[in-house]
């Protein structure tokens, strides 16, 4: 949402009112082979999925992190066999549907950012396209002149695009404990997605 409710409501309802986001995690393999047997089951034939087939289909659900992605992707892989008037799915088929199903969680993901975080994420991209190792504490000096935001703002911003998958944030060892920043997507099609 890109609405401040704290901004928005009345003063004495917001001298009450503490909103906090929340984050779910993302899905077990568990729970992603289970929805996606059942889409399956409900969509496709009987035996127009082979099991090792549902087996890549269910990995490149689980990889992308959202299930979105493999209920797309198995619509896709579908009418790629159909368009071959196949009655199988072949691995081709998935890998056809998944060059573009893999997006679909950036495309959400960053529908749902506030402007601020977007920003951040774009001077991400912009950063990861130099070839520059991404540790946070050099990547907020760079950030921070080109945005007025404080380390624990930008470092609460990095932890959400974490926890949403957009980025993997990764501790090593050195100077204390750095923690380095690396994106999941092609940083050329960040910056195309936020526009």
């Amino acid at each position: 949402m890109d609405v401040d409710l704290s901004r928005e409501v009345d003063a004495r309802v917001s001298s009450v009112f503490r909103p906090t986001e929340i984050y779910f995690p993302p899905y077990s393999e568990e729970e992603v082979r289970t929805i996606i047997g059942e889409r399956v089951a409900q969509g496709l034939y009987p035996g127009s999925l082979p099991s090792v087939m549902f087996d890549l289909v269910a990995e490149q659900t689980q990889k992308s992190g959202d299930l979105r992605v493999g209920i797309d992707l198995l619509k896709r892989a579908a009418l790629n066999a159909e368009k071959r008037a196949s009655r199988v799915i072949e691995q081709d088929d998935i890998c056809g549907a998944y060059r573009i199903s893999r997006y679909l969680h950036l495309a959400h993901s960053v529908k749902t950012l506030k402007d601020e975080e977007k920003a951040l994420l774009k001077a991400l991209a912009g950063y990861s396209r130099e070839g520059n190792e991404m540790n946070a504490g050099e990547v907020y000096k760079a950030v921070k002149e080109h945005m007025e935001v404080g380390y624990t703002r930008f470092y609460e911003m990095v932890k959400k695009f974490d926890a949403m998958r957009l980025v993997n944030l990764e501790y090593r060892d050195g100077k204390g404990r750095t923690r380095v920043i690396s994106l999941r997507y092609d940083p050329a099609k960040i910056i195309e997605y936020l526009g």
